[in-house]
């Protein structure tokens, strides 16, 4: 049996080699081969891992399987955000220096590629993996980072990347040819930004860092998607999955139905779509009519009290 060790499980054994303790895991993440699935699952329960949906736990660990890295197998999405090519990531991947022939490593590309997409999909709501951004995309050339994002579909994803690392005080990573985001996305890459804590702060990285706030990652990687149909049917089996792939996704407890999953899942990001699309109204007008909001600003700011002229 092989596997790829992904995400922090693979940063362990690279960026994180020496200081192990700076990155902790919520799981461990395997891609395997579909072919292999079974006799993994065979593995795991013999030695005395109990499944839960697509994780298995034992221990006090837990190990969550993936036969690709777009998870659109999983999930049924038509048309997957990003398209990761499974027999290209086995091809290109290499034995880990330290797990022996079993634990292969995603080709540096396609690993900071991953990571790129997986902090979209989850609204860069965890510090640490702004770490891992940080200390992945430099190690990248240029041209093998953009040849990769134009392969997977993942130019967005590096474009929020980019403006996001930017915000935050960090040095232009001049990427090029990188796509002009909208207003929706610059909206949405602000509230993302607004919910992190300042360079320097004391704040664990593990901790989520707005996550209850800003939960449309998934909504906003479908941008990504160039056709509408294929868009709309994205978003669509993402809202609204069948009871079956729902359960493999996220077991359901005994006394939640698919409806109070749906109510639970959809209020919230519902409530933030109208915040977001609210807070893109002023950018919105802006572009339409710079001169005259910068006209406004002035006015307001030599007559913050409003009283006389």
């Amino acid at each position: 049996l092989q596997v790829i060790a992904l995400k922090g499980a693979a940063l362990l054994m690279g960026p994180y080699r020496h200081r192990m303790g700076c990155r902790p895991l919520s799981d461990i993440d395997l891609l395997v081969r579909r072919r292999q699935l079974s006799d993994l699952r065979a593995t795991l329960a013999r030695i005395g891992w109990r499944p839960h949906g697509t994780r298995w736990r034992g221990d006090g660990l837990e190990i969550d399987l993936h036969t690709d890295l777009g998870r659109c197998e999983l999930l049924g999405q038509r048309h997957a955000a990003f398209r990761f090519a499974s027999d290209r990531l086995w091809r290109d991947a290499a034995p880990s220096p330290t797990g022996g022939p079993a634990i292969q490593l995603l080709a540096p590309a396609t690993q900071a590629i991953h990571l790129a997409t997986h902090a979209v999909k989850h609204s860069f709501s965890r510090g640490i993996w702004w770490l891992d951004l940080c200390l992945v995309l430099p190690t990248v050339p240029v041209e093998g980072l953009e040849i990769e994002a134009g392969a997977v579909r993942a130019e967005r994803a590096l474009a929020y990347c980019a403006t996001l690392l930017q915000q935050i005080g960090l040095p232009d990573p001049a990427w090029r040819g990188l796509p002009k985001l909208g207003v929706l996305e610059s909206t949405w890459l602000g509230l993302v930004t607004g919910c992190l804590p300042p360079i320097g702060s004391a704040t664990p990285g593990h901790g989520s860092i707005g996550s209850g706030r800003i939960r449309l990652g998934n909504v906003i990687a479908g941008l990504s998607i160039p056709d509408l149909g294929e868009r709309l049917a994205y978003w669509w089996e993402g809202a609204f999955p069948s009871s079956h792939r729902l359960h493999l996704a996220a077991p359901l407890h005994r006394d939640q139905t698919r409806g109070r999953w749906l109510i639970g899942s959809l209020v919230p990001r519902a409530r933030q779509a109208v915040r977001l699309v609210t807070g893109a109204v002023p950018t919105l007008l802006m572009r339409m009519n710079p001169g005259r909001l910068r006209g406004e600003r002035r006015l307001q700011s030599r007559n913050p009290a409003g009283m006389g002229p």
